[in-house]
């Protein structure tokens, strides 16, 4: 096998390999999608007892990032105790008015300590927030 040849191998190699990366993120990014229900209608709720602080959920929200937004996500220290020893933890604390419903965090959240819930007026229907009033009218 000649140099030319060996070089287009290793390239098709790594092209099929992008493939089935990408293909991999496609399938498990939609079924993350499908799972979480997103818009105005819902906000996020971290469970402060299955958060471990990793700030991935701050990180990967879009009000965090913008300089003219309150965030969305903030952390709260939380004094945890034991017999014999006490210690500090970070939480996350979902702000809900600036909240956009993107489930962003939700989707990121290794420990999946964060879900989507409707606001009050909203319910959540086919994975869809709809308004109380509109759905009880149909």
């Amino acid at each position: 096998m000649t140099r030319e040849e060996a070089v287009a191998d290793q390239r098709l190699a790594r092209h099929r390999s992008r493939q089935t990366a990408k293909k991999s993120f496609d399938e498990m990014r939609r079924n993350f999608v499908i799972k979480f229900p997103r818009g105005k209608g819902v906000v996020a709720y971290v469970y402060e007892d299955i958060c471990m602080g990793c700030i991935h959920c701050a990180d990967n929200c879009p009000e965090n990032v913008r300089p003219d937004h309150e965030d969305a996500i903030v952390f709260i220290d939380k004094t945890s105790y034991l017999p014999d020893l006490s210690f500090e933890t970070r939480k996350s604390f979902i702000v809900d008015e600036n909240c956009i419903g993107c489930a962003k965090c939700a989707v990121i959240c290794p420990v999946e300590a964060i879900v989507m819930v409707p606001r009050p007026g909203w319910e959540v229907v086919e994975d869809k927030p709809v308004l109380v009033e509109e759905s009880q009218e149909a």
